[in-house]
């Protein structure tokens, strides 16, 4: 299972674990990831080729554990000046930035949700 995928020119997907637990109404994450429709697809392409999401990977991300967002990569982000050692060393700090700046956000669009109540 890979958290980094390099799809087409300068668009990279990112896959994310999915918190555990539940939002402040009971709702786990999971579901309330796919109910929302923030989650459970997957722009990419199932099969075990290069730029294409596994069976298994897919599954996850259907079932709201894994997250996908994708990156829209600029050419001022990762210059062709740079190595190649550079770049994937990037992808791995704006890995590792995208899972903090979008887990955190979910957890708070999707604090409430799913919350019903009756008129009182």
């Amino acid at each position: 299972m890979a958290d980094i995928h390099v799809g087409q020119v300068r668009e990279i997907i990112f896959h994310f674990d999915v918190p555990g637990g539940t939002n402040d109404v009971g709702v786990a994450w999971s579901t309330a990831l796919v109910n929302s429709g923030r989650g459970g697809t997957t722009r990419m392409v199932e099969g075990t080729g290069a730029g294409q999401i596994t069976t298994a990977e897919k599954a996850q991300i259907e079932a709201g554990t894994r997250f996908e967002y994708s990156y829209p990569l600029k050419n001022r982000d990762m210059p062709n000046t740079m190595t190649q050692a550079q770049k994937l060393q990037l992808l791995r700090h704006y890995y590792a930035q995208a899972l903090a700046d979008q887990i955190d956000q979910l957890q708070v669009v999707l604090a409430f949700f799913g919350y019903t109540a009756a008129k009182e």
